[in-house]
């Protein structure tokens, strides 16, 4: 027999946030150093953006990925607290199997891994090239499209280094998010601040806009998270592009 709520009881629900971190051999050097400081910066500024919702229990994993794709923090079957997230730094080599890293996110968003009545799942995309097995890719984004929890979940990129060294159509592709005038989110970040900034501001404004979501079950195929336009990044000297 179940114990029944106390009236002021706050009732907790998962809200489980991936991270999918590029560290391939191009994120060398100024990007893979600014990527470990942002990341190291958003850890507790989700905790405490999130501080004012009781109800929510944000849980952190990371996937990295270059010549191949490994859980970096947290597994399919565990994931750290969001108070006890702590950011290991990522160094760069290899090339870009994205991919891979999308497989990995596939298992663990199976219904049979997330929580029934959960918070939509958030999944930030950070990259700077293009995948070096683009079929693979299109296959692995079909099957996200496809899962109950790939559709729900609130999927945002942050693009890195200049526009010719990525491909912004394949990045778009995992993105399913849109600001209030119907654009999709898409992150560009030149420079190191910028990319501390977007980081920091994806993770912040996606877990809270999961967190107010109507949507906590599997059932359905619309997305319900709607953010609000990105703030503007602090403005840099062209010296600090990467």
């Amino acid at each position: 027999m179940s114990t029944p709520e106390l009236p002021n009881e706050v009732v907790k629900r998962d809200l489980h946030f991936f991270m999918l971190v590029d560290c391939s051999g191009s994120m060398g050097g100024a990007k893979i150093a600014s990527l470990n400081h942002a990341v190291a910066e958003a850890l507790p500024a989700i905790r405490d953006a999130v501080q004012g919702h009781p109800e929510v229990c944000v849980k952190f994993r990371a996937i990295k990925f270059s010549n191949t794709a490994s859980w970096h923090i947290g597994s399919l079957t565990s994931a750290d607290p969001i108070d006890n997230a702590y950011w290991n730094d990522l160094t760069a080599s290899g090339g870009t199997e994205t991919n891979q890293a999308i497989s990995i996110l596939l298992d663990a968003l199976d219904v049979e891994m997330m929580p029934r009545r959960g918070y939509p799942p958030v999944c930030l995309l950070l990259s700077d090239g293009f995948c070096t097995n683009p079929d693979g890719y299109v296959a692995a984004i079909e099957k996200l499209n496809n899962l109950p929890w790939g559709k729900k979940a609130v999927r945002l990129a942050v693009a890195i280094g200049d526009e010719s060294e990525y491909d912004e159509q394949e990045l778009l592709r995992f993105v399913n998010v849109k600001d209030e005038s119907g654009n999709p989110v898409f992150l560009k970040a030149h420079n190191s601040q910028e990319l501390v900034h977007y980081i920091k501001w994806a993770s912040v404004a996606a877990s809270i806009g999961a967190s107010v979501s109507k949507s906590k079950s599997t059932g359905g195929s619309s997305q319900h998270v709607i953010l609000p336009s990105p703030t503007a990044a602090p403005i840099s000297s062209q010296a600090d592009v990467f």
